[in-house]
């Protein structure tokens, strides 16, 4: 169903803002804007007959543009993940109620990723410039857009702790799009980690909503809230190991694959060379 946007709804335009308080004031008015118009029980508002109409995808890229202005402030980018979260499950609900979408929701992190068990990292090659723009071909199902989008993604919470930048792998690509393939045909898109396998590897799935690689990113980099600067060990990487792996320092290329579910959901697989989450050692 195409959705499109009430134009009252997104009167506030994000394009050409400059970064800084002006920037956040317009994001936090578009925000109470949405809020106001969205609110079931608000007789003025909108409400979710709204978002029947709504273009849901412009709403979620104009939330992340002003996640990445406000990416200073972790309260205020805390504020717009939340209200990203509500307006998807406000829209899921109604597909719920009118019968246009199984009861059945699905977003999960694999259990873990798995942890290295190793005394040492091995020594690092040296580092090299690396590409920061994907290739026309990924080497896996995801478009050259959705692959920059995850890419930048990580690199910008990369540069956040002062690690080099990832360069797309399109021969990681492939394997991540091998095993997502292989999780979608034969385990239903339950997430199991490759077994043997020399890479990092992090995995998504989920369903109700059309979720690419950002997405799964943005789910794994949300462990940060849990993550307390210090070591992997076995007791923490449990609950922070996707995050640490995308900011691991000695990581230098990323590749990411996607596969349809059965249920309609999607199964992506992320592979991290060379691997981190080495027991004992710091990501950076």
């Amino acid at each position: 169903m195409k959705l499109t946007t009430p134009a009252c709804l997104f009167a506030l335009g994000l394009l050409g803002l400059a970064p800084g308080a002006h920037a956040q004031d317009a994001c936090a008015a578009m925000i109470e804007q949405l809020q106001d118009q969205t609110q079931d029980d608000n007789p003025g508002g909108a409400g979710l007959d709204a978002l029947r109409s709504a273009d849901l995808e412009d709403a979620i890229a104009r939330l992340q543009a002003c996640q990445r202005r406000g990416n200073a402030d972790a309260d205020y980018e805390d504020m717009l993940g939340q209200l990203k979260d509500e307006l998807l499950n406000r829209y899921r609900g109604y597909l719920q109620r009118h019968g246009q979408l199984a009861p059945l929701q699905r977003e999960e992190l694999a259990r873990a990723p798995q942890p290295v068990y190793r005394d040492e990292a091995p020594e690092a090659e040296p580092q090299v410039p690396l590409a920061s723009r994907v290739p026309p071909r990924t080497g896996s199902r995801i478009s050259p857009q959705e692959a920059q989008a995850a890419l930048d993604f990580h690199n910008a919470k990369r540069r956040e702790v002062g690690v080099p930048a990832l360069a797309w792998s399109a021969p990681l690509a492939g394997t991540a799009q091998r095993w997502a393939e292989h999780l979608a045909a034969t385990r239903g898109c339950q997430l199991e980690h490759t077994q043997n396998n020399p890479y990092g590897e992090n995995l998504f799935a989920g369903n109700g909503y059309p979720y690419g690689a950002l997405d799964a990113a943005q789910s794994w980099y949300k462990e940060i809230r849990q993550y307390r600067y210090g070591p992997v060990t076995a007791k923490n990487y449990h609950a922070t190991g996707h995050y640490t792996q995308m900011v691991w320092r000695d990581t230098t290329q990323v590749g990411i694959g996607k596969a349809q579910c059965a249920d309609g959901g999607v199964v992506i697989a992320a592979e991290y060379s060379p691997a981190g989450n080495y027991l004992g050692q710091r990501p950076y």
